[in-house]
């Protein structure tokens, strides 16, 4: 047995215990850790497979470089491809997870549904909105991707006044955007009332525009 193969199993028994790991925690209600875990199972069986395309005596030079390779992947499990914020299952997950956490401790959190107004230059927009979603936001809010030109950010610790503000200024810097806002709790105790507020409202604003 080579090297490499004698490494392969190893690797490969650690993405079947991630993945079992993952889904006795999704039993138990940690939906978030859950998805993480699962994710990095990513990492060894890339490395497996990247090893059995490798001959014996590869140096680990090359090695490290496979290694630097399977991170990515795991990123881009979590990563939307063409934005670079994190793709709709993630953030999903991360929104229900700052909810739940809201209503335990009774703390402050809003909701932002944005997205270009629907005219010629919509790409261009969309292109500055997505710079200012990567550069303006504070390092706790949550940026995800929803498709469709559409982005959703949760602000957690955030109050309605802060929330009005940040959306006064996206809209002042961003020309040709518009947002939808929702704010825990009057506006719901999920994700999905959350978003659904936020949809209605962007959604009211489009008609009477």
């Amino acid at each position: 047995m080579t090297q490499h193969q004698r490494l392969r199993a190893p690797l490969l028994g650690a993405a079947i215990l991630l993945c079992i790991f993952g889904v006795l925690l999704a039993g138990f209600g940690g939906s978030l850790v859950s998805a993480i875990v699962i994710s990095l199972a990513v990492v060894p069986i890339s490395l497996a497979l990247a090893l059995e395309r490798q001959p014996a005596g590869t140096p680990a030079a090359l090695l490290e470089k496979i290694a630097q390779q399977a991170e990515s992947g795991r990123k881009l499990a979590i990563y939307e491809r063409e934005t670079g914020l994190f793709a709709h299952w993630y953030i999903t997950l991360r929104c229900d997870e700052e909810c739940k956490r809201a209503v335990r401790y009774e703390r402050p959190l809003a909701l932002l549904l944005v997205e270009p107004v629907a005219q010629s230059n919509a790409w261009e927009v969309n292109d500055r909105l997505l710079d200012w979603l990567r550069r303006q936001l504070r390092a706790t809010d949550l940026p995800g991707y929803l498709g469709n030109a559409r982005y959703v950010v949760l602000m957690p610790e955030t109050k309605p006044g802060q929330a009005k503000r940040a959306v006064k200024r996206l809209l002042a810097e961003v020309d040709g955007s518009e947002a939808g806002l929702s704010c825990y709790p009057e506006d719901g105790d999920s994700f999905n009332a959350l978003l659904s507020t936020a949809t209605n409202r962007l959604t009211a604003d489009q008609q009477a525009a």
